[in-house]
């Protein structure tokens, strides 16, 4: 047997967890042949290696991203087919990426990547691209973008891989991609073992990075989705080292019965904290609980962080991490959040002086208390059924629910701890058990990441509730940006191909020209119960300042999301940044004059 384990950006140039694996795994099996298809920035690392090779490794293929476009022959203008078209404009334009029709086109042609992407068809797919979702942007920097984009992985694609019996990658980027395609051409399995989430560290990266500005930071991270929904779907097992990885993964569009967990060693139970609870001593708890983490790194940043608190004080430690999330998820300047004028920072400001005072806000913050909260404001029937409330993840009785179904946790921010079930026979429960027990751990709602007030006080529980379904398995959202009792603003979220469209639009459904966050607007159809969720969001935001209630709808009812005073965490950016302080302007803060 012949297994080509194909490697990006670690093995054999650099040393660390993932090459002392590749490593290990060799010299683990000392009769088996391996070849290793290494995939660098440019010929500056070739033949830099910092390992010995094994004995049974038999060759080391280079591939570099930064490389020249070689061809056999001069080509005449290349013309494409009306299928080598299409998969290309799937790349960009289409749901789902036509990756066997692109790896046909690469395979079995001596292909020029600068007549590719000089040729008239990738010139019109980038003009139609460029005015369904850029606009806003220059054009010729926008198809330079997309043309920077497309040559590493073009040049990658031209590379010729070994033949082997199994292709095993590392990660889903480019690694996987070339896994995929001599999966394709070759007709063998391949493996997929992610040590980190891939298409998550490139969009951490992308987000911090300066290099990216505005709406160019989507289009590379949806450049990074698109290869790994190639590895995903078409690896023939993705592995993950722990549960909550293995989430990841499937809310990436990896199919679950394809993915497993072979664990990385750690024993969840070693750092069960339920025991904490019985310390009857004040200060015995405290300590326990500020000791308790997954990692020794964990216990050392806690101690920093209680450090700095002792030596700047617990309000200027908070505002200093307040500033570096805000730049972090895009804003472009520094947050006033002595004299506020934005909406981020009047947002923070209610936050800190506001929110903590009022026993609603708790309430209404928290998913198993926010029903209680709507049935006494609007009555039964305006929030999906509730069928169960734990206390604990052992505590979930998967037998008890539904084949499909929704769990959450109350205290849980930002779309994150939700799983949805649409299939229960499919669901691997203990992993789904592990995932739950973390959503519960003392440092883990959504107060801690930013000091958000709002979830400060909820109780840590699990919820079951049904699964909202539609005729065509679409379910949008309808947030309502709603001031004093005044619905002024919605946006409107689709979720499609794993990413989201995001549009804002005024009371009339007119389309605003503004970007939220980094997401991509796009048109959304107006809902049916448009006005009757206008005066719902009225009548429940009228105590407030400001909330955005949040609505679904089925062909026949309205349903209530949920009611959040932070929108994006308190920290939403906009684009042109001039609407910032067009809706913090209508917000009145008992500050103001």
């Amino acid at each position: 047997m012949k297994i080509c384990l194909v490697c990006e950006g670690s093995y054999p140039y650099v040393t660390g967890g993932v090459s002392s694996w590749v490593q290990m795994l060799m010299k683990s099996m000392p009769k088996t042949e391996f070849c290793v298809v290494a995939i660098a920035a440019d010929r500056a690392h070739g033949g830099l290696f910092k390992y010995q090779m094994p004995d049974n490794l038999t060759a080391v293929h280079e591939v570099y991203l930064q490389d020249a476009d070689y061809t056999r022959a001069k080509k005449p203008r290349l013309r494409l087919s009306k299928r080598q078209t299409e998969a290309l404009r799937s790349f960009f334009l289409g749901e789902q990426v036509d990756w066997p029709a692109i790896f046909d086109f690469f395979d079995k042609d001596d292909v020029s990547v600068n007549a590719l992407l000089l040729s008239p068809e990738f010139f019109d797919i980038i003009q139609e691209y460029y005015d369904s979702r850029y606009q806003r942007l220059p054009f010729t920097d926008f198809l330079w973008t997309c043309r920077s984009m497309l040559l590493p992985l073009c040049v990658l694609l031209k590379n010729r891989m070994p033949p082997a019996d199994i292709y095993h990658t590392q990660s889903s980027g480019y690694a996987g991609l070339l896994a995929c395609m001599a999966k394709y051409v070759y007709q063998k399995p391949a493996i997929l073992t992610e040590h980190g989430i891939y298409t998550r560290e490139r969009e951490e990266e992308i987000i911090r990075s300066s290099l990216f500005e505005g709406a160019y930071k989507d289009l590379w991270i949806r450049h990074f989705y698109k290869l790994s929904d190639c590895a995903y779907r078409y690896a023939d097992r993705v592995i993950s080292l722990f549960p909550q990885a293995r989430g990841l993964q499937l809310e990436l569009g990896c199919d679950p019965l394809k993915a497993m967990v072979i664990p990385n060693g750690v024993i969840p139970e070693r750092f069960d904290h339920s025991q904490v609870k019985k310390e009857t001593d004040f200060r015995i708890r405290r300590r326990a609980k500020a000791i308790l983490s997954l990692s020794e790194q964990h216990k050392m940043l806690h101690w920093i962080f209680n450090y700095l608190i002792e030596k700047l004080g617990y309000t200027d430690i908070k505002n200093l991490i307040k500033q570096q999330k805000y730049i972090w998820l895009g804003g472009k300047s520094l947050l006033n959040l002595d004299k506020p004028k934005t909406f981020a920072e009047k947002i923070l400001w209610l936050c800190d002086n506001v929110y903590d005072k009022d026993p609603r806000i708790v309430e209404i913050s928290d998913k198993y208390t926010f029903k209680d909260y709507v049935r006494k404001q609007l009555g039964e029937g305006f929030t999906t059924t509730l069928l169960g409330v734990y206390n604990s993840a052992k505590e979930v009785d998967f037998d008890k629910l539904p084949k499909k179904f929704v769990l959450k946790s109350t205290w849980g921010g930002e779309g994150k701890q939700v799983m949805v079930v649409k299939d229960k026979s499919k669901l691997d429960i203990a992993a789904c058990r592990a995932t739950m027990s973390l959503w519960l751990l003392p440092w883990a709602d959504a107060y801690y990441p930013s000091f958000n007030n709002t979830f400060k006080d909820i109780k840590p529980c699990i919820i079951a509730e049904e699964l909202i379904e539609t005729e065509h398995d679409q379910l949008d959202d309808y947030k309502f940006f709603c001031f004093h009792g005044v619905p002024m603003y919605l946006y409107a979220t689709r979720e499609k191909s794993s990413r989201y469209i995001i549009t804002m639009y005024d009371m009339d459904w007119k389309r605003q020209n503004v970007q939220y966050c980094t997401y991509n607007p796009g048109d959304i159809e107006k809902p049916k119960f448009f006005n009757e969720m206008k005066e719902l969001a009225a009548k429940l935001s009228a105590p407030f300042p400001f909330v955005r209630v949040d609505f679904y709808e089925t062909s026949s009812k309205i349903y209530l999301g949920e009611m959040t005073f932070t929108s994006h965490g308190g920290y939403a950016t906009f684009d042109p940044p001039e609407w910032d302080e067009k809706l913090g302007a209508l917000i009145k803060l008992p500050t103001d004059n």
